[in-house]
């Protein structure tokens, strides 16, 4: 993302809504960057039923 990272966005959007649900999809494998608790990542490329 061009101005911020995901995980950056996703604390920012936790502070609006602590419960609201977030999806992480990324084509970097077990993306170090991402430490929040509770999250799945969804690896690229990943099938429909996935």
């Amino acid at each position: 993302m061009p101005v911020m990272s995901g995980d950056k966005a996703a604390q920012h959007i936790r502070q609006i809504d602590p419960s609201i649900k977030i999806i992480f999809s990324t084509g970097y494998d077990k993306c170090p960057q991402i430490e929040m608790s509770n999250e799945i990542i969804v690896n690229k490329p990943f099938s429909i039923e996935k």
